[in-house]
């Protein structure tokens, strides 16, 4: 098993429309276990992570 993670700082609707793009593309032709999605709220802003859990799969990765 393997984790890949995606981090946005910037927390804007066009930012994690851009992450979500990245995502799906990664996860396109592997064999996905799971995905975790958190934001977090801080007094500097926002961040949102995904975690994609996944098996390896020979020549992708």
């Amino acid at each position: 098993m393997k984790i890949k993670l995606f981090y946005d700082s910037k927390y804007r609707y066009d930012s994690i429309a851009e992450m979500q793009e990245e995502v799906n593309d990664f996860i396109e032709f592997r064999d996905v276990i799971d995905i975790k999605i958190t934001s977090e709220g801080a007094e500097n802003g926002h961040s949102y992570m995904i975690m994609v859990l996944y098996k390896e799969t020979r020549g992708l990765d």
